[in-house]
């Protein structure tokens, strides 16, 4: 959980308030000390900091992949019409 909330903040930008609520949590600053005690983890893990990025990059990508997609479909379409 951990993990997933900090990489909500990092990969998009929501607000404390949002991802408390996402994550169903009362209070967003636990958001914000989950996300603290996380940055200071990955400091002293280096293998955890590679797995959090490795997951970004990964999401990311398939991002990437996604609007590529979604930009080709919309191509096609103009194209065929």
């Amino acid at each position: 959980r951990d993990a997933a909330i900090f990489l909500t903040r990092k990969l998009r930008h929501n607000s404390l308030k949002e991802i408390s609520r996402q994550f169903q949590m009362e209070k967003y600053s636990s958001v914000n000390s989950i996300i603290e005690r996380t940055k200071k983890q990955m400091l002293k893990d280096r293998n955890l900091k590679r797995r959090m990025d490795r997951v970004a990059n990964m999401v990311n990508k398939s991002q990437e992949q996604t609007l590529i997609h979604t930009n080709l479909s919309s191509l096609r379409e103009k194209l065929e019409n």
